[in-house]
């Protein structure tokens, strides 16, 4: 086996080391982008749980205010007869 010349070790290791450090930094990056774009993600979905938690509670309300007005018509008719 050929022997390599110093130089081109020499060279050769910090190289290596360098593209190994690049190469754990991108997908570092990566990850990150993709924890910030969960996170986005969550956020919307939060906002979306508030909104439907505030239309069901206005629903309710509705519903609350129509039962309210079937049982005093209710009682209203009761006690007219």
């Amino acid at each position: 086996m050929p022997a390599f010349p110093s130089g081109l070790i020499d060279w050769l290791q910090p190289g290596a080391v360098g593209a190994g450090f690049a190469i754990v930094w991108t997908e570092v990056r990566g990850l990150h982008r993709r924890i910030d774009d969960q996170g986005k993600r969550i956020d919307e979905l939060r906002e979306d749980m508030k909104e439907g938690f505030a239309q069901s509670r206005a629903d309710n309300r509705a519903l609350n205010e129509k039962l309210d007005r079937l049982v005093e018509a209710s009682l209203t008719a009761k006690q007219s007869s």
